[in-house]
């Protein structure tokens, strides 16, 4: 799956809703998942759809939000993610609907490229951008500095999931018990 807005889409004879009506739902939904989802789904909304979308999610909305959003808009309940993104993050977010959600396990597989924006010399609570400062420290490095460093996040990496991770252990994701105040390392 390439590109930044895709759509494979079987579509079931029947009932199809206009190109407009189709675009008046997604702009009354509120939000915008964007023209790319607007671009996607303006063909027509059958009653029932097995295909894939690659949405291109803004930051500000969970995975869980994108996916919502796409089961309101084509009035489907097997609706589901394949990966799931933080809400800071931007970028591709795999949908799935009706018989295609038995795919999305392939979908997960394969290689993934992040690219991220960094703030050297501040640590925060919750290791992103939303947390709360906890150090601050004036940061003199060269680019071979930080290429150096760089390097050891390549390959294959195994790591601790950090306290504030949607990670679920118990059914309860591990960033609510961080933030009761419980010591999530006991938990994991």
């Amino acid at each position: 799956l390439s590109g930044a807005v895709a759509a494979i889409v079987r579509r079931e004879p029947g009932a199809y809703r206009s190109q407009e009506a189709v675009l008046s739902t997604c702009r009354a939904a509120g939000g915008k998942i964007g023209l790319d989802l607007e671009m996607t789904m303006s063909l027509a909304t059958p009653p029932s759809i097995d295909g894939i979308l690659v949405i291109n999610k803004p930051p500000g909305l969970t995975s869980h939000d994108v996916v919502n959003r796409v089961r309101r808009l084509t009035h489907q309940r097997r609706v589901g993610h394949a990966g799931t993104l933080d809400p800071l993050a931007t970028g591709v977010l795999v949908v799935c609907l009706g018989q295609a959600t038995r795919m999305a396990e392939y979908a997960t597989g394969g290689d993934k490229t992040y690219c991220a924006e960094i703030v050297l010399g501040i640590a925060t609570d919750t290791y992103d951008a939303d947390g709360r400062v906890t150090a601050r420290a004036a940061v003199h490095a060269s680019l071979d500095d930080i290429q150096s460093v760089l390097a050891g996040f390549l390959g294959p990496i195994l790591q601790a999931p950090p306290a504030y991770s949607a990670i679920k252990r118990g059914g309860e994701p591990l960033y609510k018990a961080a933030r009761a105040g419980l010591d999530v390392n006991m938990i994991l």
